[in-house]
């Protein structure tokens, strides 16, 4: 989805672009590092009064920093709601800060058969805040991407030989992101190096390049060559051949001051490294509606009042010649009057519009006038209570199954498969499992009639 502007705010390197169909427009890049959310608030203000970005738009976002963390985990292939399950719970062991963390992902394919998944983490605090201070300068942020997503995106058309695995080292004032990668983009590893390549650096910088090549060579996979990203990708490459026994190449597209800006323009909202909420995209879309609807009326009610004027000038000026005409006056004013209806009724419209766009959607009432046909022909249903909080709709079912233990399994995974299906598309609590085995495990697996069961969970 297109966006209005384009920021990268990498390592506190900070820059930000009017986009204009697909290409940078007008740039602004700010003279000081940003260091955190202080400085992204004052740098964000500055950029408004530079680009005029104080009449709102959408805003796509390239983002690194100390807080983020990416862990690569193999895994076996599942679906995407296990997957994400298995994820949430993950997240607390991977995350290097204290508080409450938000995450997104990208899957992998190594092509020798195995999968993996490459997990990003950051505080949840810091991404709410970001959002804010967007929403406070008028802006939406429609996409929020670590920069190895970034970079895994842009690096298929770079490389188009299947066996290709290539270490991708991007370069900036204080931070060097290696990452280790296919050509299809499936990143296999992932090191950031808390400093420069010049001077002193370049030493560290060769070694850390060598140990990062043995590291992929004891996976079974051979490197074939180095990738240098970044605005001194040229000079890095020069200084760096004589010492690395590898062809290094050099992205001429990412020398540009505003490539990483323009790279994450061109990227989906849908992808799965975003972290966005889905919720923040809708409120952007429904007020986009709102807008369009507004426009439409405002349209309608110009284009009436033009048709109105110009029958007006064609009464007077047929009367001055036709007396025939006359008899039909009454007509056109009917006609007129239809109109102006139409144009009132278009104002109706747009009001009910803003009305019945809720920052939440009616869910209650639409979930338990089905929940009759969710219900398995084995179950009783007894208590039904459906809540919000934090913007999620969670629910609470009560009731009983019957005849047999071993039978009342069978009906509550049916159950739970219809609660998840579409559109509901709930996650519902593994508890009943657990209470289900603590049944069994006190000997009522024989224990005839009704037994009583208990669903949680919350509607996606």
């Amino acid at each position: 989805m297109s966006v209005q502007f384009s920021v990268s705010w990498i390592y506190e390197e900070f820059r930000v672009a009017r986009v204009q169909r697909n290409n940078l427009r007008d740039v602004w890049v700010s003279p000081t590092p940003v260091l955190d959310l202080a400085g992204f608030h004052e740098a964000l203000i500055a950029a408004s009064a530079a680009l005029h970005m104080n009449n709102g738009g959408d805003v796509a976002i390239a983002f690194e920093s100390d807080a983020h963390s990416h862990a690569f985990i193999d895994l076996p292939p599942m679906n995407r709601r296990d997957l994400e399950k298995y994820l949430a719970r993950r997240v607390e062991q991977e995350k290097t800060f204290d508080g409450d963390a938000v995450w997104s992902y990208r899957q992998t394919e190594q092509g020798d058969g195995s999968s993996g998944v490459l997990l990003h983490v950051m505080p949840k605090g810091k991404l709410d805040a970001i959002i804010r201070i967007c929403q406070e300068n008028h802006l939406t942020p429609m996409r929020l991407l670590p920069l190895t997503d970034v970079m895994a995106q842009h690096l298929p058309p770079l490389y188009q030989e299947s066996e290709e695995v290539i270490v991708v080292a991007a370069l900036f004032d204080e931070r060097v992101e290696i990452v280790v990668a296919n050509n299809f983009g499936d990143i296999l590893f992932v090191r950031e190096l808390k400093y420069h390549w010049r001077d002193d650096g370049l030493e560290r910088l060769r070694v850390d390049l060598e140990r990062t090549v043995l590291y992929v060579k004891q996976r079974q996979r051979s490197v074939t060559r180095i990738a240098l990203m970044g605005t001194e990708a040229a000079s890095a490459q020069t200084v760096l051949q004589s010492h690395v026994n590898f062809p290094i190449d050099v992205d001429d597209d990412s020398s540009e001051a505003f490539f990483w800006a323009r790279a994450v323009a061109d990227i989906s909202n849908d992808v799965t490294s975003n972290f966005i909420p889905k919720s923040v995209q809708r409120t952007a879309l429904r007020e986009k509606a709102v807008r369009a609807a507004s426009w439409l009326a405002v349209a309608a009610s110009l284009s009436a009042i033009s048709v109105t004027g110009w029958v007006e000038y064609l009464i007077h000026q047929q009367r001055q010649q036709d007396p025939i005409v006359a008899n039909s006056i009454s007509s056109l004013n009917n006609q007129r009057a239809a109109l102006l209806e139409k144009a009132g009724q278009l104002e109706v419209l747009k009001n009910q519009l803003v009305e019945l766009s809720p920052a939440y959607p009616a869910i209650p009432a639409w979930f338990l006038s089905h929940l009759g046909d969710l219900v398995p022909e084995h179950a009783v249903l007894s208590v039904a209570e459906l809540s919000l909080s934090d913007g999620r709709w969670r629910f609470k079912l009560e009731g009983a199954t019957s005849p047999t233990l071993a039978a009342s399994a069978d009906t509550l995974a049916e159950f739970e498969s219809k609660l998840s299906r579409t559109p509901w598309q709930a996650n519902v609590s593994d508890n009943w499992r657990v209470e289900w085995m603590d049944q069994l495990r006190s000997g009522q697996a024989a224990k005839t009639g009704l037994l009583g069961f208990r669903l949680a969970g919350e509607i996606r």
